[in-house]
């Protein structure tokens, strides 16, 4: 390939732009978040202490919330099996 070329990048369709989107925005949280954390606990540690605690009452959430994702995983292996049938 001539290095005075250009080269073609592939937009995605319009159909697809509210996954990509959903998927750089996932991407985002995913690299800012932990980030953010570790300037919180630089700056002030108390802050997370405090924080602590509100997360304590969100883990008694765990088990139902593993359950459906259980649940919705087995949905969408059905999902994909029909799919895939239907080729």
């Amino acid at each position: 390939m001539d290095a005075r070329q250009a080269t073609h990048i592939d937009l995605p369709s319009r159909g697809m732009l509210p996954a990509v989107l959903a998927l750089l925005m996932a991407v985002i949280v995913l690299m800012v978040l932990p980030a953010a954390v570790a300037v919180i606990s630089i700056v002030d540690g108390r802050l997370l202490g405090e924080a602590q605690g509100g997360l304590n009452s969100g883990l008694a959430l765990a088990g139902p919330l593993g359950l459906g994702r259980l649940g919705l995983t087995l949905v969408l292996a059905v999902a994909v099996r029909a799919a895939k049938e239907d080729l």
